[in-house]
């Protein structure tokens, strides 16, 4: 093994790179908290992690809706 130019996984995927940008600066890149809480509570709900134009794309992709709803039970509509 050694280094390689680059590696299939994340090359491949033109939605990460859109979401990275350069792996080398994101690698080198200190932690940040905030990023850090965010990737946190939304894996924490199986929802993806990124702007709203990305997570749109998403959406139409998978033809799904990671839009967070009311919390709680919804309301009885009366008759």
């Amino acid at each position: 093994m050694g280094k390689v130019k680059s590696d299939p996984l994340v090359t491949g995927d033109d939605m990460i790179k859109e979401l990275i940008g350069s792996w080398r600066r994101y690698l080198r890149g200190a932690d940040e908290g905030m990023f850090l809480e965010t990737i946190r509570r939304e894996a924490y709900g199986t929802r993806p992690v990124g702007d709203e134009r990305f997570v749109k794309r998403l959406e139409r992709r998978f033809n799904c809706s990671f839009v967070r709803g009311k919390a709680g039970r919804p309301v009885k509509k009366k008759k």
